[in-house]
């Protein structure tokens, strides 16, 4: 069949494709355990250095209860405890601490056991949850290490399979066998996963809780699992079912005056690193304990309140350490009336009005960066893990300015200085379209490296701004917050277009896009090679954001059609693909609405695909709602390229959605600055894919390459095809 009357259902629309992720690359011919490392995340471990220093308790604080999971985890044999333990409390009580600092009890016991911490930081996929576990079993026992190495050697797809499988396949039998023969763990072995919550889609948080009960159901099992999360209604429910129940030992780390004493020791510990580091002429007990109980009395049992508070005062680059105590007990003292504490709705506010003190005091003239990356961040909240180096040019400022804007913001968010040359540099050479080893890493170094990275401290910030009731003014996610966020970006977008040009009249490949004038970068690297990669992973971001304010439903179609019928969707999908062009067989990895997707390029067009073995985590629903959305904003329109389509198309919208293909074929941009989208879901082979393409003779042309025909089909053995094929996963 054609690639176009294949479908039999047409639906008339577009998608948001989220490639913003960083890449790393296996090359040719790994190792079964080099495979399963590129899906896995060495980030979200306990003693990973994009975590330090993590979250821990301070000495003296939280004993009863690391003794508690302690004393549970090297449980074994005829005295093991439940299989399954679950710490909840709401935010900011040091739920990650307390897992951290077990992790490191364990580690000081000689205990074997492995960890996972999710975060917003980038540490959310939970396809990366099993992977993760099975390559830290696999650096212990060396048996384990064999057996998986030969597993994936012979079939390199175990790795992309479903959660299910992954568990199951990866983990629980392989140890089974293990155990059988003698060969395995002699003890059982506890598996830590913070920040369960924080994982990607409340569907995969359910999915995760089922699938270890269940497993943990059978008497062989040499694992135990401890969770640390909020008590959300979902998770709550999972483990309140009662198959769940029996298996679960319960811990509660609630909001409570009892952690007062803990924290007024964590308090004074920090008092005095304050006084240490700043050299201030403050006196070794400064403050006094009256001010120290007063800041307790104010936590209200939230060590986040109290690091807040810490580092608020702490930050001397930005005031005087005794000017900002004073600013502090003003707040506390404003806060602490009658009234207020009768008007107190629940255990946050005191928190929240940190948060709005701290946003209160940001200078007018810095205001409307700030709000705009605050509102970048709550988008999509995988843009929260960037470099600063393109966090700046996001903003159009220079490092020096974000800079100010990140210590000004020191209490709940960091900045992590980097090097800004070796990882780029290093890269960049004649030689780059060479080397897919280099192009990754360029690439991953300009996402999350260059200039340094920024981060939150904590979640609960970002649920503040993303809150009305919590954040009010400084709500990030109104209305009039993403009208002023899609202004600005398509500002940038046009600014770009106007910068930019391609160095033939006609579209060429292999051709790069090239600076004309000035540079549109306002943070430019002095690297003019990792300029041009850069502006393409710019126009990659404001491509995305712009069509995820679109999809969000919040900005009215009037402000969509301005803001967009000027800008060069041409161009930017020029920018975004033609630096991938000159390189066969590149295939990137993302996470796309709860599943994995694969993007590679032909021709100038970007080819997208979910394979059968993701399909079932496919959000399908919010896709065709997105579609809607993008209709009713205008930013796209069905495309008929002859009669033919046309009463095809009129026709089919007739039919039922149950049929076993639906697709669409439209337009977005206007004129020759527009792009041809293709999509198609096919349910009864199981896959969605999505093609961008500058213009309908480029679709049909790239479609009929034999190429892109060996890429798509038998898509379940792609990785056994060649060892020329190189896969590149997100992180």
């Amino acid at each position: 069949m054609s690639f176009f009357p294949a479908s039999e259902n047409v639906f008339y629309g577009a998608t948001f494709i989220d490639i913003s992720t960083g890449t790393t690359y296996t090359p040719s011919g790994p190792s079964g355990i080099e495979v399963l490392l590129t899906v896995s995340t060495p980030d979200a471990t306990y003693d990973s250095s994009a975590r330090d220093p993590p979250p821990r308790c301070f000495p003296g604080t939280r004993e009863q209860y690391v003794e508690e999971i302690t004393r549970w985890a090297i449980s074994d044999g005829d005295n093991a405890h439940l299989p399954i333990l679950w710490m909840k409390g709401p935010a900011g009580v040091g739920k990650s601490a307390v897992a951290q600092t077990c992790a490191e009890r364990l580690k000081g016991r000689n205990k074997p056991f492995a960890t996972f911490f999710f975060s917003i930081k980038g540490q959310n996929d939970p396809k990366r949850l099993f992977p993760s576990v099975a390559y830290q079993l696999s650096t212990i026992l060396p048996e384990y290490h064999a057996m998986l190495d030969k597993m994936i050697r012979m079939d390199r797809t175990l790795v992309d399979k479903s959660a299910r499988f992954q568990l199951q396949n990866l983990i629980i039998e392989p140890l089974r066998q293990l155990h059988k023969s003698g060969k395995g763990f002699t003890e059982r072995v506890p598996i830590l996963i913070d920040g369960l919550d924080e994982c990607d889609g409340t569907e995969a948080q359910r999915a995760i809780i089922d699938l270890i009960a269940k497993a943990s159901q059978e008497e062989s099992t040499q694992l135990c699992w401890a969770f640390f999360s909020r008590p959300e209604p979902h998770i709550e429910s999972m483990f309140s079912r009662p198959e769940i129940t029996e298996l679960t030992h319960r811990i509660f780390l609630p909001i409570s005056h009892e952690a007062d004493k803990e924290i007024a020791l964590f308090l004074r510990s920090g008092f005095r690193e304050i006084v240490e580091r700043t050299n201030a002429g403050l006196e070794p007990q400064w403050p006094s304990d009256k001010i120290v109980e007063s800041i307790v009395h104010a936590a209200w049992g939230l060590f986040i309140y109290a690091a807040a508070v810490l580092r608020f005062i702490g930050n001397s680059e930005w005031h005087n350490p005794v000017d900002a105590l004073s600013a502090v007990l003003e707040l506390i003292d404003s806060t602490n009336t009658a009234e207020a504490n009768i008007n107190r709705k629940f255990p946050l506010a005191e928190l929240d009005t940190l948060y709005t003190f701290i946003l209160s005091r940001i200078p007018a003239e810095t205001t409307q960066e700030t709000c705009l990356f605050f509102s970048l961040c709550c988008l999509s909240r995988l843009n929260i893990h960037r470099s600063a180096i393109v966090w700046s040019n996001m903003l159009r400022i220079s490092r020096v300015r974000l800079r100010a804007i990140c210590n000004q913001l020191s209490a709940v968010l960091r900045f992590r200085e980097k090097p800004i040359n070796n990882d780029i540099d290093t890269n960049a050479d004649n030689h780059l379209f060479d080397d897919l080893n280099r192009l990754s890493d360029l690439d991953a170094a300009i996402r999350y490296s260059a200039g340094g990275s920024i981060s939150f401290y904590h979640k609960s910030f970002i649920d503040f701004l993303m809150e009305p009731s919590r954040s009010a003014k400084f709500c990030a996610t109104s209305p009039a917050m993403y009208e002023a966020l899609l202004k600005h970006t398509t500002e940038l977008w046009l600014d770009y277009d106007s910068s930019i040009s391609l160095p033939v009249s006609e579209w060429d490949p292999s051709s790069a896009a090239q600076i004309v004038g000035q540079s549109p970068l306002s943070d430019p690297h002095p690297n003019e090679f990792a300029n041009l990669a850069m502006i393409g992973n710019i126009y990659n971001w404001i491509y995305h954001t712009s069509t995820s304010l679109v999809d969000s439903g919040v900005v009215s179609s009037k402000v969509v059609r301005q803001a967009l019928n000027k800008c060069d969707f041409s161009k930017g999908l020029h920018a975004r693909s033609s630096h991938l062009n000159n390189l066969k067989n590149y295939t990137q990895r993302t996470y796309y609405r709860g599943s994995n997707l694969y993007m590679t390029t032909f021709g100038g067009s970007l080819i997208f695909r979910v394979p059968p073995n993701s399909f079932a985590d496919l959000d399908i629903t919010g896709f065709r709602r997105s579609i809607q959305n993008r209709l009713e904003a205008g930013m796209i329109r069905p495309y008929y390229p002859n009669l033919t389509f046309r009463l095809k198309g009129l026709l089919q919208r007739f039919r039922p959605s149950t049929y076993p293909a639906e697709s669409g074929l439209f337009k977005m941009g206007r004129g020759e600055k527009g792009i041809i989208w293709f999509w198609e879901i096919n349910h009864e082979k199981k896959y969605f894919q999505l093609m961008q393409s500058p213009n309908m003779d480029s679709t049909t042309k790239v479609h009929g390459e034999e190429n892109i025909r060996d890429w798509l089909k038998n898509w379940n053995e792609r990785s056994k095809r060649g060892a020329s094929e190189g896969t590149v996963h997100d992180h």
